[in-house]
């Protein structure tokens, strides 16, 4: 038979049954779809308060439960980067005090 044949699909080629699913005949998303749409709206909504968070920049709430959670988390982090961060010790430090430990 000359010219392309159906085949039964490679994995990661999209034909046959590895075609992406989800969608009805007519080609529109369903409720699978739309549910997957919400999540990934929500994640985005969760990556951009991080994100504020740790600039340090306004950030962004859709109600006072979040409100609070930014304020507590935003207290925590000025809390912790207000004071500075203790030396590192050196090798030698490190040396002596492993053998005070064990000796």
């Amino acid at each position: 038979m000359p010219g392309p044949q159906p085949s039964g699909g490679v994995p990661g080629s999209g034909v046959g049954p590895h075609a992406p699913r989800g969608h009805g005949h007519s080609g529109a998303p369903d409720d699978n779809d739309r549910r997957a749409d919400i999540d990934l709206r929500q994640g985005h909504f969760d990556d951009a308060f991080i994100d504020a968070l740790s600039h340090d920049v306004p950030t962004p709430t859709r109600d006072d439960t979040e409100y609070q959670l930014a304020a507590l988390l935003s207290g925590w982090r000025h809390e912790v980067l207000s004071e500075p961060a203790p030396p590192i010790p050196g090798v030698a430090e490190v040396e002596r005090a492993m053998a005070a430990r064990s000796g």
